[in-house]
């Protein structure tokens, strides 16, 4: 944000915990990139792989970052495969 803004970082810190800069607002992603996601089989709850990263798991799977989350809090099946 400080580098796409070109501002100091003590500013951007602070933008960031009140979630505003000037007339944008600013969300912040709820979701830990260091978390471990295991990727189980649908009809047999077998383990497939385990994965190191959300980063990896969204990869995986092909999606965004808000529908892994989604995946991940409703452990629904996402083409024969589901995320925990």
């Amino acid at each position: 944000m400080a580098r796409y803004f070109k501002i100091d970082g003590k500013k951007a810190r602070s933008a960031i915990s009140n979630g505003v800069y000037l007339y944008f607002t600013i969300i912040t992603k709820p979701v830990s990139f260091r978390k471990k996601v295991f990727v189980f089989d649908s009809e047999t709850f077998n383990l497939i792989t385990e994965l190191k990263s959300i980063t990896a798991a969204i990869d995986y799977a092909k999606v965004n970052c808000y529908t892994m989350k989604h995946l991940l809090d409703s452990n629904k099946p996402h083409n024969g495969i589901i995320f925990s």
